[in-house]
């Protein structure tokens, strides 16, 4: 999945996720992550966002 592809998925769920340059900001980013991270893991452990993550990106084997 490209970043092109995730960025949107990411900003429907958290408004405020870090954007631009602030990605690269280690303070901006552990503060977002340490905020979110009941809703990361509720989300991560919802099976009806998994499925529908995932039936539109499904996970395919490595080229390596």
């Amino acid at each position: 999945m490209k970043r092109e592809e995730l960025l949107p998925i990411l900003y429907k769920e958290f408004n405020d996720l870090p954007k631009d340059d602030l990605i690269w900001n280690r303070g901006i980013v552990m503060n977002f992550f340490y905020g979110n991270q009941k809703k990361i893991e509720k989300l991560v452990n919802n099976k009806d966002f998994r499925k529908q993550f995932f039936d539109g990106h499904p996970v395919r084997e490595s080229k390596l």
